[in-house]
């Protein structure tokens, strides 16, 4: 069958990940189950992904892959594309049969000895009369008699054999025909004697038994292991939940800044009395500006608010030219470049919160923030309320309320856990919704709304009696109407559909689109953001100006509901105002807790004077030894499942446990 090697990228990835493996599991004194585990599933985990992101040129999976486990892609217009052989990247199936290979490699390479040498022991029978090994009985602890400090009598001896006076005459004439005090040592005889067989009085210890010291597993133990878990995210991730913050921060402001920059061509001078046709303001704006072709007209949201005239122009990309035109006079206020609507300067913002203006590969920033936001939120909630030090714990007050009469570590440390129970649920919140339209994150989320049938219904625009029915576009009103349009639309047609829409029952601010071709109906969307929402939709045939389809909010599912309401109060629009106080509240208080948790890593530093240090030690490693393995065989699961669902933090997950390995294996070889 053959087939071709991936390139030398993904070689020498391998080359990488399996050294790192060999040198982990073979080059330590101990090997442990849960270094095992990590290695084993962290490098499983992080060739899979290799694999999955480097594909063979022409998309094709590759070869050496079995059915079943191709990759899905993005075809060139946009959508999903299977590889040959069908299936997900890695389905719960893949999963588990996965995480089951890395318990049973990590069993096999940790007991696998033992069991065999059992096994030996039970078909290989030992010889009569003494058959065990010389060397193994030599080696092993013996009574060795030993005298008083006085010199006088010994004490009773603890070994039987020799109470019995079964020792050999010259063990007896050492210990001076008396009973004498017992220790054991190891006696090892010269190589050159372990052919002759010594009677040296032992135990009857099973030869294949390997005495091994092994921690007692107990829940308490998954305390510390939280610990570790948060102090890691707090010391890694919170510069990325710093800088999401402070950017969100700036952003949540944006409806007031854009005012006061953009004011003299969102807002009119003066409401008037009476607004003037649809059609007047388009052509007026069309006079001021002729380039391009009309993408949609936006109507006022407020009396005081400009009508915006949008237009498709090819030099502006993705971008549109907004031409802001007063509905009393007809007067053009000004034009402004947008991105779907939004200015030039929340644009800037929106950019730097997102992907801090570096394109897709600073997107990995806020959704590494958003990924781990939610698990420091709930591990610092479990190990807060969780404490157990006096009534104060256990009480309402001492949970909501900082300790004023701690000092030190303690009161910076009551500070940042009062203040994160306070911003819990907000803190979720945004984790949760910035998720939804992450990179990678909202990847999977789609496929979740695919599978749950949980997108917004289509609104079907073909015309009645039409020989090529388009699909729905109105999907675009927002965010530049219809980029297959290229002759430019009747602004009669603009008014025609306003007043149809209106009629349906369309009130409020409303984005009207023109048809991509002739075979599809204007679409006029409900875009009022503000609750109550309103997001009901109208396909219109201008020619009869009838309604031929309609989709309403109310019959939207309940997933996508969510997803539409999250993203409009992580945006900081939904409730107006005090949606923006709130957000701006959260974002100051995340940005006090994580200056707390550096204070209180400074105020744990070692402060002798012979081991100083800049600043605290790290919760001791390996909690995972100690942890029950029920515990272990619902929890590797359960995150590699978050792994999954979440790539970024499944892969910055295992990378962390990786070095966190190598580190400490490194350490326990230099205190060797």
């Amino acid at each position: 069958m053959g087939g071709r090697l991936p390139g030398a990228g993904v070689l020498g990835l391998l080359l990488l990940a399996l050294t790192v493996q060999g040198a982990l599991l073979v080059g330590g004194r101990r090997r442990r189950f849960d270094l095992v585990v990590l290695v084993l599933g962290a490098t499983q985990f992080a060739l899979h992904h290799a694999f999955h992101f480097s594909p063979r040129p022409g998309g094709a999976s590759h070869p050496g892959m079995p059915d079943g486990h191709a990759h899905p892609v993005t075809g060139p217009a946009g959508g999903p594309v299977t590889h040959p052989g069908g299936g997900d990247s890695l389905d719960a199936g893949m999963t588990g049969a996965h995480a089951a290979a890395t318990l049973g490699t990590a069993l096999c390479v940790l007991y696998g000895e033992r069991v065999l040498r059992r096994l030996a022991a039970l078909v290989a029978p030992r010889a009569a009369g003494g058959g065990a090994d010389p060397v193994r009985s030599a080696a092993r602890p013996v009574a060795v008699p030993a005298r008083a400090a006085d010199g006088g009598p010994g004490l009773t001896s603890p070994h039987p054999a020799i109470d019995a006076g079964r020792v050999p005459a010259s063990d007896r004439h050492a210990c001076g025909g008396r009973r004498a005090r017992v220790r054991h040592v190891t006696v090892r005889p010269p190589r050159s004697t372990v052919s002759q067989r010594t009677e040296i009085p032992r135990h009857d210890h099973d030869p294949t038994d390997i005495p091994t010291e092994r921690p007692a597993r107990s829940w308490t133990e998954v305390r510390h292991l939280l610990v570790r878990l948060h102090f890691y995210a707090g010391v890694l991730v919170a510069p990325f939940l710093l800088v999401a913050a402070v950017t969100g921060l700036a952003y949540t402001f944006t409806p007031q800044l854009d005012r006061l920059v953009y004011g003299d061509r969102l807002r009119v001078e003066r409401v008037g009395d009476e607004v003037r046709p649809l059609t007047e303001q388009i052509s007026a704006a069309r006079a001021a500006h002729p380039e391009g072709t009309l993408a949609s007209v936006i109507t006022p949201p407020g009396p005081e608010d400009t009508t915006r005239v949008v237009l498709a122009v090819p030099e502006l990309g993705e971008n549109q030219r907004t031409v802001f035109v007063d509905p009393y006079t007809a007067e053009v206020r000004g034009e402004l470049t947008t991105w779907f609507g939004s200015t030039p300067l929340t644009t800037w913002l929106d950019d730097l919160h997102r992907n801090l203006h570096l394109g897709d590969t600073g997107r990995l920033y806020s959704e590494v923030a958003a990924s781990w936001l939610w698990v420091a939120v709930v591990g610092g909630l479990v190990l807060w309320l969780g404490r157990g030090r006096g009534r104060r714990a256990r009480s309402a007050r001492g949970v909501l309320l900082p300790d004023r009469t701690a000092k030190g570590v303690r009161r910076t440390r009551g500070r940042h856990a009062a203040a994160g129970v306070w911003l819990a649920l907000g803190l979720l919140f945004l984790s949760a919704t910035g998720l939804t339209w992450s990179q990678y994150g909202g990847e999977r989320f789609g496929r979740l709304l695919d599978a749950a049938n949980g997108n917004a219904p289509a609104l079907d625009t073909a015309l009645p009696g039409a020989e090529a029915p388009a699909g729905d576009h109105s999907e675009h009103a927002g965010h530049g109407g219809s980029a297959g349009a290229t002759a430019d639309a009747d602004p009669a047609d603009f008014t025609a559909a306003l007043a149809a829409a209106r009629s349906a029952g369309l009130g409020g601010t409303v984005e009207v689109t023109p048809p991509a071709d002739a075979a599809s109906a204007w679409v006029v969307a409900q875009t009022d953001n503000t609750w109550p929402v309103h997001y009901d939709r109208v396909a219109v045939d201008t020619t009869s100006g009838e309604v031929t389809s309609r989709t309403r909010w109310a019959d939207h599912p309940a997933l996508n509901k969510l997803s539409k309401l999250g993203v409009q109060g992580h945006m900081g629009v939904l409730f107006g105002i005090a949606n923006q106080i709130a957000l701006a509240l959260l974002a100051l208080g995340l940005t006090a807790v994580i200056v707390w948790g550096y204070l209180m890593w400074w105020q744990r530093r070692p402060t002798r004077g012979d081991r100083p240090a800049r600043v605290g030690r790290a919760p001791e490693r390996g909690a995972w030894r100690r942890i029950p393995l029920s515990a272990l065989v619902l929890g590797v699961p359960a995150v590699a499942a978050l792994g999954w669902a979440l790539p970024v933090l499944g892969v910055t997950l295992a990378g962390f446990l990786v070095v966190d390995a190598v580190v400490g294996a490194v350490r326990r070889r230099r205190t060797a």
